[in-house]
């Protein structure tokens, strides 16, 4: 991948602030190796390298994005063989695997970042059963809950065989599912929700392209979802996004069981929460911009499809 042109001003300043991360990077990492350290100073680290690989990046240095990261994965997994049941240092070490994924991505090697995804769910996913733990630290099932279900999300979209791609996302469901639960009523609760949410409706995509009717049920096990979320978060732009992509992909469903009345009044619906979604001072403008362009896709197709008096599918919609 290219990197963007650059003048040399603002490159010479990339770069020395590039420059002082690495080195910072490269104190924490000395200072970990001297002596135990505290849980912070391996977040630190995955931070650390997180931040210098996209400042490399973006100057077109990815040679040396990778060069640290490496670095990074070996003084971690240092660490982690040091003290197998810190869960700190070893979501740290995972983070470096995703980061690490990211950049073999960006060099066209698939199975190289599948690879690093894998080893980072088997590096946190140790600990999964923190999620399901209520007296754990919510800030603790917190790291570890995004952590694991982010790889678990990304390895699940490099999957090409459609059962497994499909048990992926059962499992990623479920285990955020058990999170939610676990959480009520604790800070990490509506992260959880919202990982739920997610999860959900990504199996939902997924399940459409089979069954409509499939999908219709999936939906209705997906709205209690989105209401506990609504309840945790309350009504901000989040909801309001979450609340448009369920409705389309419910009115979607509907469509392709020949019911475009039904179809209609859902799409109806997601205008509203759209709206609703972009006057919130919290909105992402570019994601409305895209949920509105989908949005006029779908209704454009009911148009089209009331005109010649028939409910048979053409093209998919809900993505």
């Amino acid at each position: 991948m290219n990197a963007p042109e650059l003048d040399p001003i603002t490159r010479a300043a990339l770069e020395e602030q590039a420059q002082r991360l690495r080195e910072t990077w490269t104190r924490t990492r000395d200072a970990v190796r001297a002596a135990p350290a505290a849980s912070s100073a391996y977040a630190r680290l995955a931070d650390l390298a997180a931040a210098y690989a996209g400042m490399a990046t973006r100057v077109g240095r990815a040679d040396r994005a990778r060069d640290l990261v490496g670095d990074a994965l070996a003084a971690l997994r240092t660490a982690c063989m040091a003290d197998r049941s810190d869960p700190a240092r070893h979501v740290a070490f995972a983070r470096t695997l995703e980061l690490a994924a990211a950049c073999e991505a960006g060099r066209n090697e698939p199975n190289a970042a599948f690879d690093a995804l894998r080893a980072a769910i088997a590096t946190v996913g140790r600990f999964a059963p923190t999620l399901r733990d209520p007296d754990a630290d919510p800030l603790l099932r917190l790291a570890i809950g995004t952590t694991l279900l982010r790889s678990m999300s990304a390895a699940g979209r490099m999957v090409a065989d459609p059962k497994q791609r499909l048990d992926g996302l059962k499992q990623e469901w479920e285990e955020s599912r058990r999170w939610a639960r676990t959480a009520r009523g604790a800070a990490d609760h509506p992260v959880a929700v919202e990982a739920a949410v997610t999860a959900a409706f990504a199996l939902a995509v997924e399940e459409y392209e089979d069954s409509a009717g499939d999908c219709l049920e999936r939906c209705e096990r997906l709205r209690p979802h989105i209401d506990a979320l609504t309840r945790t978060r309350g009504d901000d732009a989040v909801v309001r996004m979450h609340r448009v992509a369920f409705t389309r992909l419910t009115a979607d469903a509907w469509m392709r069981l020949g019911d475009l009345g039904e179809a209609g009044v859902l799409l109806t619906e997601a205008g509203r929460h759209l709206d609703a979604a972009a006057a919130r001072p919290d909105h992402d403008a570019r994601a409305v911009a895209e949920q509105r362009r989908r949005l006029d896709a779908q209704r454009a197709e009911l148009d089209e499809r009331r005109a010649r008096g028939t409910g048979t599918r053409r093209t998919s919609a809900a993505s």
